[in-house]
Protein backbone atom coordinates (compact mmCIF):
# COMPACT_ATOMS: atom_id res chain seq x y z
CA UNK A 1 0.00 0.00 0.00
CA UNK A 2 1.67 3.30 -1.05
CA UNK A 3 1.43 6.34 0.95
CA UNK A 4 -0.85 7.70 -2.01
CA UNK A 5 -3.46 4.68 -0.60
CA UNK A 6 -2.75 5.70 2.84
CA UNK A 7 -3.85 9.63 2.39
CA UNK A 8 -7.15 8.24 0.45
CA UNK A 9 -8.00 5.90 3.05
CA UNK A 10 -7.57 8.92 5.56
CA UNK A 11 -9.83 10.76 3.83
CA UNK A 12 -12.52 8.10 3.33
CA UNK A 13 -12.62 7.24 7.42
CA UNK A 14 -16.29 8.34 8.34
CA UNK A 15 -17.66 8.16 5.22
CA UNK A 16 -20.22 5.50 4.27
CA UNK A 17 -22.57 3.08 6.16
CA UNK A 18 -21.41 3.44 9.42
CA UNK A 19 -21.34 -0.64 9.41
CA UNK A 20 -18.55 -0.46 6.63
CA UNK A 21 -16.93 2.85 7.90
CA UNK A 22 -13.36 2.27 8.58
CA UNK A 23 -12.22 4.03 12.18
CA UNK A 24 -8.46 4.05 11.99
CA UNK A 25 -5.38 2.92 9.69
CA UNK A 26 -2.89 1.02 11.92
CA UNK A 27 0.22 -0.81 11.37
CA UNK A 28 -1.96 -3.87 11.18
CA UNK A 29 -3.41 -2.28 7.51
CA UNK A 30 -0.47 -2.02 5.86
CA UNK A 31 0.64 -5.43 4.48
CA UNK A 32 3.35 -6.14 1.94
CA UNK A 33 3.17 -6.34 -1.37
CA UNK A 34 1.57 -9.32 -2.92
CA UNK A 35 -1.14 -9.36 0.03
CA UNK A 36 -4.44 -9.83 -1.65
CA UNK A 37 -7.31 -7.89 -0.64
CA UNK A 38 -8.93 -10.83 1.24
CA UNK A 39 -6.38 -10.25 4.18
CA UNK A 40 -7.54 -7.04 4.03
CA UNK A 41 -10.98 -8.12 4.73
CA UNK A 42 -10.00 -10.26 6.88
CA UNK A 43 -8.48 -7.73 9.53
CA UNK A 44 -11.73 -5.38 9.05
CA UNK A 45 -13.87 -7.52 9.68
CA UNK A 46 -12.07 -8.80 12.53
CA UNK A 47 -11.93 -5.13 13.89
CA UNK A 48 -15.55 -4.73 13.34
CA UNK A 49 -15.71 -7.68 15.84
CA UNK A 50 -13.76 -6.23 18.60
CA UNK A 51 -15.64 -2.72 17.78
CA UNK A 52 -19.16 -4.47 18.60
CA UNK A 53 -17.70 -6.36 21.72
CA UNK A 54 -15.66 -2.94 22.89
CA UNK A 55 -17.66 -0.72 25.49
CA UNK A 56 -16.73 2.65 26.15
CA UNK A 57 -17.63 2.70 29.59
CA UNK A 58 -14.75 -0.03 29.32
CA UNK A 59 -12.69 2.55 27.86
CA UNK A 60 -13.48 5.44 29.91
CA UNK A 61 -11.92 2.93 32.82
CA UNK A 62 -8.54 2.66 31.30
CA UNK A 63 -8.91 6.14 30.80
CA UNK A 64 -9.22 7.18 34.50
CA UNK A 65 -6.90 4.37 35.09
CA UNK A 66 -4.07 6.54 33.20
CA UNK A 67 -4.84 9.76 34.45
CA UNK A 68 -4.40 8.47 37.70
CA UNK A 69 -1.14 6.71 37.21
CA UNK A 70 -0.06 10.20 35.23
CA UNK A 71 -1.48 12.90 37.56
CA UNK A 72 0.30 11.06 40.61
CA UNK A 73 3.57 10.65 38.61
CA UNK A 74 3.44 14.15 37.56
CA UNK A 75 2.73 15.58 41.21
CA UNK A 76 6.27 13.96 42.07
CA UNK A 77 5.12 12.60 45.31
CA UNK A 78 8.34 10.37 45.94
CA UNK A 79 12.17 10.73 45.54
CA UNK A 80 11.69 8.86 42.06
CA UNK A 81 9.41 10.90 40.78
CA UNK A 82 10.00 14.33 42.01
CA UNK A 83 11.94 15.05 38.70
CA UNK A 84 8.64 14.17 37.16
CA UNK A 85 6.39 16.95 39.17
CA UNK A 86 4.71 18.92 37.38
CA UNK A 87 1.78 20.13 39.15
CA UNK A 88 -0.18 22.22 36.05
CA UNK A 89 -0.17 18.58 34.46
CA UNK A 90 -0.79 16.58 37.68
CA UNK A 91 -3.85 19.59 38.15
CA UNK A 92 -5.10 18.51 34.75
CA UNK A 93 -4.93 14.99 35.48
CA UNK A 94 -6.85 15.32 38.51
CA UNK A 95 -9.81 17.66 36.60
CA UNK A 96 -9.92 15.43 34.24
CA UNK A 97 -10.59 12.18 36.42
CA UNK A 98 -13.42 14.32 38.17
CA UNK A 99 -15.18 15.18 35.02
CA UNK A 100 -14.64 11.52 33.38
CA UNK A 101 -16.20 9.94 37.07
CA UNK A 102 -19.41 12.03 36.97
CA UNK A 103 -20.02 11.62 33.28
CA UNK A 104 -19.55 7.67 33.70
CA UNK A 105 -21.81 7.96 37.16
CA UNK A 106 -24.13 9.06 35.32
CA UNK A 107 -23.81 6.86 31.87
CA UNK A 108 -22.99 3.47 33.52
CA UNK A 109 -23.50 1.34 36.49
CA UNK A 110 -19.94 0.98 36.76
CA UNK A 111 -18.75 1.07 40.87
CA UNK A 112 -16.43 4.57 41.47
CA UNK A 113 -16.05 4.05 44.83
CA UNK A 114 -12.42 3.64 44.53
CA UNK A 115 -11.74 5.96 41.89
CA UNK A 116 -13.65 8.63 44.14
CA UNK A 117 -11.33 8.11 47.05
CA UNK A 118 -8.64 8.26 44.61
CA UNK A 119 -9.75 11.49 43.33
CA UNK A 120 -9.96 12.72 47.26
CA UNK A 121 -6.32 11.64 47.87
CA UNK A 122 -5.05 13.31 44.83
CA UNK A 123 -6.53 16.66 45.00
CA UNK A 124 -4.95 16.73 49.00
CA UNK A 125 -1.83 15.46 47.75
CA UNK A 126 -2.10 18.32 45.15
CA UNK A 127 -2.81 21.16 47.79
CA UNK A 128 -0.05 20.10 50.10
CA UNK A 129 2.65 20.21 46.83
CA UNK A 130 1.71 23.55 45.47
CA UNK A 131 1.50 24.56 49.34
CA UNK A 132 5.10 23.54 49.57
CA UNK A 133 5.88 25.15 46.47
CA UNK A 134 4.51 28.01 47.46
CA UNK A 135 6.44 27.97 50.88
CA UNK A 136 9.88 27.12 49.00
CA UNK A 137 8.83 30.44 46.42
CA UNK A 138 7.91 32.46 49.18
CA UNK A 139 4.76 33.78 47.51
CA UNK A 140 1.30 33.63 48.96
CA UNK A 141 -1.33 31.16 47.52
CA UNK A 142 -3.16 34.03 46.06
CA UNK A 143 -2.36 32.16 42.94
CA UNK A 144 -2.54 28.17 41.18
CA UNK A 145 1.05 26.59 40.96
CA UNK A 146 1.35 25.90 37.15
CA UNK A 147 4.23 24.25 36.81
CA UNK A 148 7.92 23.30 37.98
Amino acid sequence: MSEGDLDERAERVGEGDPGERETRVSEGDLHKPGEGHDQEGERAARLREELKRLRVADVAGDMMITLVTLGYQKLGLTDETRELRDLGDAHLAIELLRVMIDVVAQQSNVELKDYRATLASMQVQYAKAVESELAERGGSAGGRVTGS
